[in-house]
C-alpha cells in the first residue's frame, strides 16, 4: 500500500513509542551490479538492527551558487540567511529525520525528503534476518535508493 509522508512518519512514531524491534536495510541500487559497470559507481548495502530512538522535523536553506565554473550547494539549517552568502539561488526546504540506535552501540540516521512510501503487514522479513517480521516500511529515494525498515517479532 502506498504512503504519504505523513502516514509513513505516523508508523515510525508508532514504532518508536512501543520500543519496537526493527531491522533497516538499505541499498543502492535495485538493480544489481549495473550501476558500478555503467556509472563507475560503487554497490552498497547497510543493515542495522535496533530501534528507533527519534522522529522529527527539520527545515534549512540551500544555497546554490556558481564557484570557478562549478555549482556548490550549501545547506543552512534554519531560517535565517547568512549575511556573507554570495550571490546565488536560495531555497527553503523541509524533510523529516528519522534516528535508529543500534543494538549494542552504533546507529544511523535517515533524512526524508523528496521520498516515495510503501507500507505490508505480515510479511517475510530479509532471509538473512533469524526473527519474523510483523510489517515492513519501504523507502524510495530519488538516487535510486531504497530502505525497507522491518517491525521484527519479538521472541
Amino acid at each position: 500500500m502506498s504512503l504519504s509522508l505523513q502516514q509513513a512518519v505516523g508508523i515510525l512514531n508508532r514504532w518508536k513509542d512501543a520500543s519496537a524491534p526493527v531491522f533497516v536495510f538499505g541499498q543502492d541500487s535495485s538493480r544489481w551490479g549495473l550501476r558500478r559497470v555503467t556509472q563507475g559507481g560503487v554497490d552498497w548495502n547497510i543493515g542495522l538492527r535496533g530501534k528507533i530512538s527519534d522522529v522529527f522535523s527539520i527545515e534549512w536553506l540551500e544555497h546554490t551558487s556558481t564557484i570557478d565554473g562549478k555549482i556548490r550547494v550549501e545547506r543552512i539549517i534554519g531560517r535565517e540567511v547568512p549575511e556573507n552568502l554570495s550571490e546565488g539561488k536560495i531555497a527553503s526546504k523541509m524533510g523529516t529525520v528519522v534516528v535508529f540506535e543500534g543494538l549494542g552501540g552504533g546507529g544511523m540516521s535517515l533524512l526524508m525528503e523528496m521520498c516515495a512510501f510503501a507500507y505490508r503487514e505480515h510479511c517475510e522479513g530479509p532471509p538473512f534476518q533469524p526473527l519474523g517480521a510483523r510489517a515492513a516500511l519501504s523507502i524510495f529515494f530519488a538516487s535510486n535508493e531504497l530502505f525497507v525498515i522491518y517491525e521484527l517479532q519479538e521472541h
